[in-house]
């Protein structure tokens, strides 16, 4: 289950050679997507294609054979692969953000994890469920997760644990370990997002050396020992704006992949029972012509979201209104591509709802997603709210 893929060419790529490259690698992932869900994983020869192209590289620091590019760039390269097939973006996003996430750690940790390529194939999950507890040099962690996208060609796992010291109040922290630690079980049985192989996860008794940690707290707000490692200021930025960053583009690729497949599929398609032109229907014609239009206003809410995280003169990025204003922002995105794309599942045929059809599948996948915990509408707008209305913070993901 470990990754063999070797080391990556070292030559420094621009973001538009990256989104260059994506381009070219989308057309097999969709003409693959059928097998990909079969399999409940991404493929490995999707992943393979990935990496000689050095798209996990993205955020992967200089000084470890990286581009050290920023957020936008995996914005650019993730949504295109989303278009042709979520599952495998969805996981692309996250093995790009684990390079970002390994670059936080410690430098030791950081140079175990990059020791023989420059970039991490990484699976995680945030909430601490691991009971911990403190020995010599590190840790002792048990205990089991789910939600372990990727795993299926990870090499390393971080999960959350809760560790109380002396009668201090529990500490959430995050503990990294290698997939030869980690028990994968068996679990992605599931309707929507089948390709991520997002499966069960769990260690018992294993040891985590204390440069392979890292406190939560710190993390939301921009604090940690990669932080002070690399001058870029990209890598002191308040960790949940990054994850926003990585499953965002998802979202907006599938708004865009359904917008195009049903204007495909509407050109040229007869009605079964009158024989007349589908695209002569008014409905349809404002079907189309919504979700085109939703696709693109979906990309200027992403792009105004990246340029709010790069920007430094723009808001206190370790205020929690701010973060709350975010992730706000990003459950936005989310709603809106779920109401568009269920809007033009209401403007098909029952043959659209066949399995070789794109259309069904973006249908399940967004309305999967769109109730994941860091995207779900209803948690963002009452943390924003509450946060407008200075009313403490009871979201532990900001």
């Amino acid at each position: 289950m470990s990754s063999t893929f070797p080391r990556a060419l070292s030559v420094k790529l621009t973001k538009a050679e990256l989104v260059g490259r994506a381009k070219e690698i989308a057309p097999g992932l969709a003409r693959r997507v059928r097998e990909t869900e079969t399999a409940r994983e991404p493929l490995k020869i999707a992943i393979q294609e990935l990496a000689d192209a050095q798209i996990f590289s993205i955020l992967t620091p200089k000084m470890f054979g990286g581009h050290e590019l920023h957020i936008d760039a995996m914005i650019d390269v993730v949504r295109i692969l989303s278009a042709a097939d979520p599952s495998t973006a969805w996981v692309t996003a996250f093995y790009i953000g684990h390079a970002y996430r390994c670059a936080l750690l410690a430098e030791k940790g950081q140079r175990l994890i990059f020791a023989d390529k420059p970039f991490a194939l990484g699976s995680g999950q945030a909430a601490p469920v691991l009971k911990v507890k403190k020995v010599s040099d590190g840790y002792v962690v048990t205990g089991r997760a789910a939600w372990s996208s990727g795993v299926m060609h990870a090499d390393w796992v971080t999960f959350g644990g809760l560790y109380s010291n002396e009668g201090a109040p529990p500490e959430a922290m995050t503990f990294t370990m290698p997939i030869s630690d980690v028990k994968v079980l068996d679990t992605w049985y599931v309707e929507g997002m089948r390709g991520t192989g997002s499966n069960d996860v769990m260690v018992e008794e294993v040891f985590v050396p204390e440069y392979m940690t890292l406190r939560t707290a710190g993390l939301m707000e921009g604090k940690s020992p990669g932080g002070e490692l690399h001058a870029n200021p990209m890598y002191s930025l308040p960790l949940l704006p990054i994850l926003l960053a990585e499953v965002a583009p998802v979202m907006a690729g599938i708004m865009r992949g359904a917008a195009d497949a049903f204007l495909s599929r509407t050109v040229g398609r007869m009605t079964t029972n009158t024989g007349v032109k589908v695209s002569n229907k008014q409905s349809t014609q404002m079907r189309a012509a919504r979700g085109l239009s939703a696709a693109d206003c979906v990309d200027i809410l992403l792009d105004d979201y990246v340029h709010q995280l790069m920007s430094p003169s723009i808001g206190n990025k370790t205020d929690i209104k701010w973060r709350a204003a975010m992730k706000m922002r990003v459950s936005t995105i989310t709603n809106q591509c779920k109401l568009g794309v269920n809007d033009l599942m209401s403007g098909v045929s029952a043959n659209d709802f066949r399995s070789e059809s794109p259309l069904q599948r973006f249908f399940r996948d967004i309305n999967m997603v769109s109730v994941h915990s860091f995207m779900d509408f209803d948690i963002a707008s009452e943390s924003y709210g509450r946060a407008l209305l200075g009313l403490p913070n009871e979201d532990p993901l900001l």
